[in-house]
């Protein structure tokens, strides 16, 4: 077991689905499951399946009818573990998810959100062929450990995803301010005019014909572009 929690929390180049991945195989590899399910919450709010294992379509149907229906929903809401110890109880709390789960031989479920600093970034399913009992306990206590661990190791990987565009979108307009200055003065140049002047020419330019300003700018800068007065209109 401990080799389990050591695979999630040292795993190189991965990005979250890849955490989620090994995760659901692991509780299903080490039998803590039958059948789990991941989804990751997107920008929308919304429960994007990610995972479901073993890969049967039964499986990932459950998984997909998660995101309108089902203890997934329920525990990205309340943002607490929701748990059905007897899904054939839940019929009319969960239409779709509890017949269909029924069907393909699952009996209870157990529903944990993956918990970042100040929101919920998923959730993890397990699903069992009997109701849960109090034997089954132990089982669903290493499933919310290990979901504890995956949490924290999706948190870090999209706090570094969400560091990296932000340097990516200070760098780009840091490079287009850049691009700016050094058009204007050489519109101003060879205008005879200020910079204020090269800039006002590159502005205008670009408002006349649709054009992004610091693409204008990029190609005054490698002379593709020439504007002077007389290209411009009033």
């Amino acid at each position: 077991m401990a080799a389990a929690f050591a695979a999630l929390m040292t795993i190189d180049g991965s990005d979250p689905t890849t955490v989620l991945e090994l995760l659901t195989d692991q509780i299903v590899g080490l039998s803590l499951a039958t059948a789990c399910t991941a989804h990751l919450v997107d920008e929308a709010e919304e429960l994007q399946v990610v995972a479901a294992r073993p890969e049967h379509p039964q499986v990932e149907q459950l998984g997909d009818l998660q995101r309108t229906d089902g203890p997934s929903l329920e525990a990205l809401q309340s943002r607490q573990v929701r748990t059905a110890d007897d899904l054939e109880r839940h019929r009319t709390r969960w239409p779709s998810f509890a017949p269909q789960a029924g069907r393909a031989g699952f009996r209870s479920a157990q529903a944990l959100p993956l918990h970042g600093s100040d929101r919920v970034l998923g959730v993890v399913t397990a699903l069992y062929p009997e109701p849960v009992t109090h034997e089954a306990r132990p089982r669903a206590d290493i499933v919310r450990d290990l979901v504890v661990a995956a949490a924290a190791r999706v948190a870090d990987q999209q706090a570094l995803a969400a560091a990296r565009t932000e340097v990516e979108q200070l760098s780009a307009a840091l490079y287009s301010r850049v691009l700016i200055e050094q058009a204007k003065g050489m519109l101003a140049g060879a205008n005879g005019g200020s910079p204020e002047q090269g800039f006002e020419l590159l502005r205008r330019y670009a408002r006349n014909h649709n054009r992004v300003l610091s693409e204008v700018a990029q190609a005054v800068v490698t002379r593709s572009l020439e504007i002077t007065d007389r290209d411009l209109p009033g």
